[in-house]
């Protein structure tokens, strides 16, 4: 997960009251965890080490490779149940190592999976909801290093999505090399310069949504 500080959280939530200063878009920055479920992969790794346990331990039993005829071994009667519960518990760790998951996991996946959750978040924390339709989120998935830009109707009339692929850039850069407040701050700070383009400062603008960064599971 993202470990920010206090400080580095009021940082940032700092650039994007600076940017909004300089344009009518409202902004918001939310980092999640992670957005790819993958419930199968319990599960699929938990059959494939119960399997594997369960050969390993028909071959040991009749021992075929070292004599004519099959040995006949007696284990006690525990021991299939504690195989099967051995895996299970390491099948459960191992589906919980992060770059072992995206080895797993299809990168198609992974894309829709963040792009889903960044569009809930998008109407959750009422980005379509603001005056003029300027509202614009800026969307980090940790686990899948992935990042989106959305933004709301006047946005996307003025603005094509080509825009923020630097934006999206700085975001992932800052993930994978853990600089997060200096890459999340240019992002803030050049998805600011794109919008004062087409969307100035208004009279009456008023701050419609919290600036502060949300940071969840």
């Amino acid at each position: 997960m993202a470990n920010l500080s206090q400080q580095e959280l009021d940082r940032l939530a700092q650039a994007i009251t600076e940017a909004e200063k300089t344009t009518s878009g409202e902004m918001r920055l939310i980092i999640v965890k992670n957005s790819t479920r993958a419930s199968y992969l319990f599960p699929m790794l938990w059959l494939a080490l119960s399997l594997l346990s369960l050969l390993v331990l028909w071959q040991e039993r009749h021992a075929f490779w070292l004599h004519e005829s099959p040995i006949v071994l007696h284990e006690p009667w525990w021991l299939v149940p504690a195989l099967l519960g051995g895996s299970g518990a390491l099948a459960y760790g191992l589906s919980q190592i992060p770059w072992l998951k995206r080895l797993f996991i299809p990168k198609a996946e992974m894309a829709a999976a963040v792009w889903t959750r960044a569009e809930l978040e998008f109407y959750r924390e009422g980005l379509n909801h603001t005056d003029g339709a300027t509202g614009i989120l800026l969307f980090l998935s940790l686990f899948e290093h992935q990042a989106v830009v959305l933004g709301d109707k006047a946005i996307a009339q003025k603005l094509k999505p080509e825009t923020w692929n630097e934006v999206i850039g700085h975001i992932v850069r800052g993930a994978k090399t853990k600089q997060w407040v200096e890459h999340l701050e240019k992002a803030i700070q050049l998805c600011g310069q794109h919008l004062r383009q087409h969307f100035p400062p208004q009279v009456g603008d008023k701050n419609e949504l919290p600036n502060h960064v949300i940071v969840k599971d």
